[in-house]
């Protein structure tokens, strides 16, 4: 996740303005604006750089899976907190409840999340496709297989293979991290990996 808001072109002028050096990832995919509705960027894929440079984007991982991994961000602030009727984000930014999924369980200890659009799932379904044909990728290693065997609440969790560059395939940052909360098991999304 982006953390953040819907337009992927400001999250590239906030990577190019900032002083964190070069942290960044190869794609943004747009979303929808957790408080206005606006979709003008919803679902839209920004390519930040060439295959042959990298980014930090991983953070607390080696060197070896920053060169060797692909990043793709998504457009999303994450966890929410319920406030009696209200949802809000780790930022305190108000959320339309359109704009909330609520999980069965709590995933990170989170049971609310700003919501994957449908736009943003088929633009990342688009994605895996492109780039995991292009560098031959499995699509069936990673979270795919883990899926097949575990609740999604599991399957989304870290471990210590996919930390260490031992998987070669699809992975998310709560894969290789235990501090992160991107990305959550919401329903469709899980739908769509599964259909990879």
């Amino acid at each position: 996740h982006t953390a953040g808001w819907n337009n992927p072109y400001r999250v590239v002028d906030m990577w190019g303005s900032d002083a964190r050096g070069r942290i960044g990832t190869q794609y943004i995919i747009g979303g929808i604006n957790p408080r206005s509705g606006d979709d003008s960027y919803d679902g839209t894929v920004l390519r930040c750089f060439d295959d042959e440079h990298y980014a930090w984007h991983l953070g607390g991982v080696d060197r070896y899976m920053h060169k060797h991994s692909i990043g793709i961000e998504v457009c999303n602030f994450g966890q929410l907190t319920k406030k009696g009727n209200e949802f809000y984000t780790y930022a305190n930014t108000k959320v339309n409840p359109d704009q909330v999924t609520t999980l069965d369980r709590p995933f990170r200890g989170y049971k609310y999340w700003h919501k994957y659009s449908d736009k943003q799932i088929a633009s990342l379904r688009d994605l895996i496709i492109y780039v995991t044909e292009l560098h031959g990728i499995s699509r069936h290693v990673g979270l795919q297989e883990r899926l097949t065997h575990m609740s999604p609440r599991d399957a989304f969790d870290y471990y210590d293979e996919a930390k260490f560059g031992e998987v070669k395939g699809i992975l998310s940052h709560t894969s290789v991290r235990p501090d992160k909360f991107d990305m959550f098991p919401q329903d469709n999304l899980v739908d769509m990996l599964m259909g990879l």
